[in-house]
């Protein structure tokens, strides 16, 4: 069976792909041609491994692989234009996304518009909390079960 070479690569890249919707002074994207994975970035065997298309173009073109992640400043997934990514460290690559994490990152408010900075700000293991809401729930947990216990009131705690 004969071996992927970098020429194979550069053959199932289109050159003359769109401009980017989100970030169109880029340039055009590079358009990845070949197989993609479930997650929609494009693979590329080559000496016998399987390599993502858009670090193995930054490695054709810039000599080595990037340090770390690769965020796609166009947000396509399927760009393989060097120009059009950036070496950056995992997180910030979550946080500049549009995903659950990046949203709640971005968020300066509650939901009852409460400030999310300073004093109000609860750092918790399942993410970021408000102090006043917070506060306002333990309190009307509290009042809810010496109600129960003065009344008399059983319930299942199951």
């Amino acid at each position: 069976m004969r071996k992927n070479t970098e020429k194979d690569f550069w053959d199932r890249v289109d050159k003359g792909g769109p401009l980017p919707e989100y970030n169109p002074q880029l340039g055009p994207c590079w358009l990845w041609k070949g197989r993609l994975n479930r997650n929609g970035y494009g693979e590329f065997d080559i000496d016998g491994d399987c390599g993502m298309a858009h670090r193995l173009a930054w490695l054709f073109l810039k000599g080595s692989l990037p340090k770390e992640t690769l965020d796609h400043l166009c947000r396509v997934r399927k760009c393989v234009n060097p120009d059009h990514v950036e070496d950056v460290g995992a997180v910030e690559n979550v946080l500049r996304g549009f995903g659950p994490p990046a949203q709640n990152s971005r968020k300066t408010h509650c939901k009852r518009g409460h400030p999310l900075f300073g004093r109000n700000l609860i750092t918790r293991f399942d993410g970021r909390a408000c102090r006043i809401c917070s506060n306002e729930i333990w309190a009307r947990c509290a009042r809810t079960r010496r109600l129960r216990k003065r009344t008399g009131i059983e319930y299942n705690q199951g």
